[in-house]
């Protein structure tokens, strides 16, 4: 499956207020793409196809970890990557300070994600940023139940990702790491294994001891386990015990066969040897594809390719500039006029963005994600099978776009739609986004409405009890209940019972939390009641 993946290369510096003397940044570009990446540049094929091949190379590293990995992203990927710092700067999601300068950053959202980074040759971090939040997406692609320690530690690990002298190389020590680890020695390994969230980190008194305890042992730990003979699968069996729904410090205690006081014991001897030994693999062993493709790309894409991106980071009057532009080039160009209206519907102004998404489609846009954008607003409109068909083109155009795929298995739990072929979208699409709980929760309600209770209640009693939140369980427990309940009355109402017909209603009434629906019910009762004593 090819990943819809782009990298942008700025090699001119651009401001949209700039001189219009300068030197057109929205032009000369040009796609550089294999079978698994498509590279927009205009910087030369040779700076591009080198981007991309090391793009490949760390693709097919990281998948020595488990030959089972998903590394094709869920959603569509673009990569914008500018010549320098000052190209840079405008596409910043946030600015340097500190003594921090931004290098590299991956933005996500359910429609697309964006990794964008300055590209200058003697900028090596902007990279390793790079690997870094790939990791993360990579992991939470794959293992939905990883701990926080995993996921940062692996991140760490990887990132460190390097090519020299025809070898690639991951693991090399973390100065910042080690320079914390000899100051410290308390690793409190119990303390950094506990860690769920960011809250754990930054509570009042010594926050900033914690944050370096967590990251600089979760590097630790996972350099250790690597470090070792059956270390992969050890992790792999680790990983596997997750998705189980073990504990995780039972888990871990299990894969390594022994206790977390005798793993911590092990770690500090570990590192007081201070023998980090990386993995380091020939580059010739890592698999590229063997051909690159390379074709113009005209300014209009470029520009909406940019506007795409300020509108994720919130700067929505610098991307409808950006889409102003694409369609001064080509008026024709539904991207541009999907991003114009999407801008309006987050505005609320929704007569407008109703004109501006007809003339995407009359544009004839080709992009999955102006179809996405369409069904939101015809949800919104209360347009339910508006909706569904916007949803289905998108689909249609990227079958492997999961939110796309998850919001028209949710659309048909709107009136009028088909519960069975939600449930069959929503199981598509969750094994994609195997994080989403809220797409489990929606295939509880789609169970529902296709009169399934044990359906719903199976998914309830696996992944939702141990990871969903604890009062939506309920709620969606009690929907289960008034569900069967309801089934009852119908079947003895079938059947001539009408006691036991009034008694499960009843009992379906005790259990609804929706004040109006209880009314309704309620009222519906009464009358039932009254029919019952004629």
């Amino acid at each position: 499956m090819r990943v819809c993946l782009a990298i942008l290369v700025l090699i001119v510096s651009f401001s949209p207020w700039a001189d219009a003397q300068e030197v057109d940044p929205f032009s000369g570009w040009s796609e550089v793409s294999s079978s698994d990446f498509a590279l927009l540049t205009n910087a030369s094929p040779e700076r591009g196809r080198d981007l991309l091949l090391r793009l490949e190379r760390f693709r097919s590293l990281f998948a020595r970890l488990s030959p089972d990995l998903e590394l094709d992203s869920a959603v569509p990927l673009r990569i914008l990557a500018f010549r320098d710092a000052e190209a840079y700067a405008p596409y910043k999601n946030g600015s340097d300070g500190g003594g921090l300068r931004i290098m590299g950053q991956f933005i996500r959202s359910r429609d697309g994600a964006f990794i964008t980074l300055d590209a200058d040759p003697g900028r090596r971090g902007a990279l390793s940023a790079v690997y870094h939040e790939a990791v993360h997406d990579l992991v939470a692609h794959n293992f939905p139940a990883v701990p926080r320690w995993l996921d940062e530690g692996l991140a760490e690990y990887y990132g460190a990702f390097e090519e020299r002298a025809g070898f690639a190389r991951v693991g090399s020590p973390v100065e910042r790491h080690l320079d914390w680890l000899q100051s410290e020695t308390d690793l409190d390994l119990p303390a950094v294994l506990s860690v769920a969230d960011r809250r754990d980190l930054h509570g009042a008194g010594g926050a900033r001891r914690r944050v370096g305890r967590f990251y600089a042992v979760s590097w630790a730990l996972v350099h250790y386990l690597l470090s070792q003979p059956e270390g992969t699968a050890t992790l792999g069996d680790y990983l596997l015990r997750l998705l189980a729904g073990e504990d995780p410090n039972d888990a871990l205690e299990e894969s390594l066969g022994r206790s977390v006081a005798e793993l911590e014991k092990d770690l500090v001897a570990y590192l007081q040897r201070r023998e980090f030994a990386s993995l380091v693999v020939a580059i010739e062993d890592l698999p590229v594809p063997a051909q690159v493709a390379v074709r113009a790309v005209d300014r209009s894409e470029v520009a909406v390719h940019l506007g795409d991106l300020l509108l994720l980071v919130g700067r929505r009057d610098l991307a409808a500039e950006h889409y102003d532009v694409a369609l001064e080039g080509d008026p024709g160009n539904g991207e541009a006029w999907s991003g114009l209206a999407w801008i309006q519907d987050s505005q609320g102004s929704y007569e407008e963005a109703e004109v501006l998404h007809r003339k995407a489609l009359e544009a004839g846009s080709r992009e999955a994600l102006t179809f996405v954008r369409l069904g939101r607003h015809r949800s919104v409109q209360k347009d339910a099978d508006g909706a569904r068909w916007a949803f289905a083109e998108a689909v249609a155009r990227d079958p492997s776009f999961a939110e796309a795929r998850a919001l028209l298995g949710r659309s048909q739990g709107l009136p009028g739609g088909d519960p069975v072929a939600g449930i069959r979208h929503l199981k598509i699409a969750m094994v994609a986004l195997p994080y989403r709980l809220d797409l489990a929760f929606d295939l509880v309600r789609l169970h529902l409405a296709n009169g399934d209770p044990e359906a719903a209640e199976r998914l309830l009693d696996g992944t939702l009890s141990r990871y969903g939140d604890a009062a939506k369980l309920d709620a969606a427990r009690r929907e289960v209940e008034r569900t069967r309940q309801m089934l009852a009355y119908e079947r003895a109402l079938a059947a001539g019972d009408r006691s036991a017909a009034l008694a499960a209603f009843d009992r379906a009434i005790s259990v609804t939390d929706d004040s109006e629906l209880k009314a309704r019910m309620e009222a519906h009762l009464r009358a039932l009641q009254r029919d019952a004593g004629r």
